[in-house]
């Protein structure tokens, strides 16, 4: 460290920054993805017998409870059984549920994007840390033969600065591939979490198309 030029030294500090950057967006999704799936699967639990007994009214007072408050189950659920509730008190009918569909489309879409949130910051150090990696390295090189220059020293005396120069490159690498490795993982997680959302939108649409003449009895 104490050998390295000031835009060396820069460049680490740089690398650092991502790394903890790294950890930190790895940590909040880990814990956002295991909230989204833990809170999803106990409202599927919970609410399957209230859509059994057609019970709207319970399934909206649920699904607005604070202990599903990262469920996406829940949300999409919501928006679908609010947006029929609003059918049957504006228009008195429930035979084109289109606006259902779209209210679940777009609630679908942003639990994507809160699912989806961060992982530009994974991509981008994945992408970029080997090539700030390199920048150092070749910034220590250019400072190690300014010093040769200036000092007349051999390659066997500054040796050192230039493998503390390549040092930068190795951290670089170290940051970059578990980035990458990451964005990867979670990008599956989520590419899994818009399956099953498309399902559940689905489900739930049939679900008011098949019952809504008992639901537009019932009482909620």
């Amino acid at each position: 460290w104490h050998q390295m030029t000031f835009a060396a030294r820069t460049v680490a500090v740089v690398l650092m920054i991502m790394s903890v950057a790294m950890v930190a967006v790895a940590v909040e999704r880990l814990i956002a993805y295991y909230l989204a799936k833990g809170q999803s699967k106990r409202f599927a639990g919970s609410v399957a017998e209230l859509l059994k007994a057609h019970r709207l009214d319970q399934v909206i007072t649920l699904g607005n409870e604070k202990q599903y408050k990262h469920s996406y189950l829940a949300h999409i659920v919501t928006a679908g059984i609010d947006d029929f509730e609003d059918l049957k008190v504006t228009k008195g009918d429930t035979s084109d549920l289109s606006t259902c569909s779209s209210a679940m489309g777009r609630t679908v879409e942003q639990e994507t994007v809160s699912l989806r949130r961060w992982l530009a910051v994974l991509a981008t150090i994945g992408a970029t840390a080997p090539f700030v990696g390199l920048l150092g390295t070749v910034l220590g090189i250019i400072g190690t033969f300014q010093k040769m220059a200036v000092e007349g020293s051999s390659l066997e005396a500054v040796g050192v600065n230039l493998a503390e120069a390549l040092v930068e490159t190795a951290f670089g690498l170290f940051v970059a591939i578990p980035a990458v490795w990451l964005y990867t993982s979670f990008s599956g997680r989520v590419d899994s979490f818009i399956i099953e959302m498309n399902n559940n939108n689905s489900e739930l649409h049939d679900y008011l198309l098949k019952n809504r003449k008992h639901l537009d009895g019932s009482a909620g």
